[in-house]
């Protein structure tokens, strides 16, 4: 209507105090445009939006208009986030960024405790939730908190463009990763754990994500895995425990990739904490997560026949594993489980057959433990028939 026209233009007026041009702009986009009801109209506004960003911090002369609408600015960007359209959504990420790049430290302060604290309540009141819209920089808001660092969420939403816009051409003008890798560089190892875990999140739309910014921040994988092993694989424990189904299952996808060709010093470290927590995942209540926790036992359970192999392993190599896995195991044939006490089994019939005289000095605590468990293995059927031979017309004797 005509009233509300002329209130939008009041509005933008007063945030056009000084009446520059970059101010009377801002307030149009961000009354108007940003908050459209067209979807297209939308996605032009948060285009807007970060290319006055961008102006504003390579000329200088606009940041104390940005600063001036530096909460409002945000909180349209933080809408768009939750946009159905993923340009328009990778769009309000670079803009968080830009503006973060804008802003004084007393403005950053301000609208990073605004966004980290509306990303978190709603993270927590979707806790169970398998991701949505906005699943993504909820996820990269953690991964900054985690760290201890909580202003890198607006480096890590420039990095974490995955939409096929920013591969053009024309994109390269907005995508900077350049300049938020350097920033990035000097928390990796901080955040190189968790960033390895969620490129495996069963959300596509998070995991494509994070494969952009992996592959942003770490160009060559393998020395960099090899290099921070041991917080990988302490992060990919503590999160095989996860409340949450998604974290179980990321890290034992992450496990089955990571584990293949390790040595066993890169593995003893965390080498029982890796068998527990993958049996205890193997009868884990979603099925997903069961399933996603096969082939990383398969993973871990290769490493320990290939370094207590009898012809190839070192002694010291073979007795150590053993030493690690065959108590884990045993205790894990009399678990009420079928599935895990089958696999139990099976993996110390290997490690039997493959260890040869390795496993020798652990044969007095192995026969016996294996000879009691045979009564929690033997078929129900077998016990029916036991206590009814005599009734079945067959001695006890014929029945042994």
């Amino acid at each position: 209507t005509l009233a509300e026209r002329t209130a939008d233009a009041a509005t933008a007026c007063e945030l056009a105090a000084g009446d520059t041009l970059l101010r009377y702009v801002l307030g149009r986009v961000l009354l108007q445009h940003v908050v459209a009801w067209a979807p297209l109209e939308r996605q032009a506004g948060a285009a807007w939006l970060l290319a006055l960003l961008r102006q504003a911090a390579k000329s200088g002369g606009g940041e104390l208009a940005v600063r001036t609408a530096a909460g409002r600015i945000q909180a349209a960007l933080v809408g768009l986030l939750a946009d159905s359209n993923e340009a328009t959504q990778e769009l309000a990420s670079k803009g968080l960024s830009a503006l973060f790049d804008c802003c004084d430290e007393a403005s950053r302060a301000t609208i990073l405790q605004e966004l980290v604290a509306g990303l978190q309540s709603s993270r927590a009141a979707n806790a169970s939730a398998s991701g949505g819209e906005m699943a993504t920089y909820k996820e990269l808001s953690e991964i900054a908190t985690s760290v201890g660092q909580p202003a890198l969420v607006y480096k890590l939403m420039e990095c974490a463009a995955s939409s096929a816009v920013w591969n053009t051409r024309k994109g390269v003008a907005f995508a900077l990763a350049e300049q938020s890798r350097d920033a990035l560089e000097p928390h990796l190892p901080s955040l190189l754990p968790t960033l390895f875990r969620y490129t495996f999140d069963p959300n596509p739309r998070v995991a494509n994500a994070m494969r952009q910014l992996w592959a942003a921040l770490v160009p060559d994988p393998k020395p960099a895995l090899t290099k921070h092993l041991q917080p990988v694989l302490e992060h990919l424990c503590a999160s095989l425990g996860d409340r949450l189904w998604r974290g179980r299952e990321s890290a034992c996808l992450a496990l089955a990739e990571l584990l293949p060709g390790r040595t066993l010093a890169e593995l003893s470290p965390t080498l029982a904490r890796l068998l527990t927590a993958l049996l205890r995942v193997l009868d884990d209540v979603k099925e997903t997560v069961r399933k996603a926790a096969e082939p990383a036992w398969r993973a871990v359970s290769s490493a320990c026949v290939r370094l207590s192999d009898g012809g190839r392993a070192s002694a010291s190599d073979a007795e150590a594993v053993l030493e690690i896995a065959l108590p884990i195991l045993l205790d894990g044939v009399l678990l009420p489980s079928e599935e895990v006490r089958a696999v139990c089994t099976k993996q110390l019939l290997k490690l039997v057959q493959g260890s040869g005289k390795h496993v020798g000095p652990h044969t007095p605590r192995l026969v016996p433990f294996l000879i009691e468990s045979l009564s929690s293995n033997e078929s129900s059927a077998l016990t029916y028939m036991q206590q009814h031979a005599p009734g079945l017309g067959v001695s006890a004797g014929t029945f042994e």
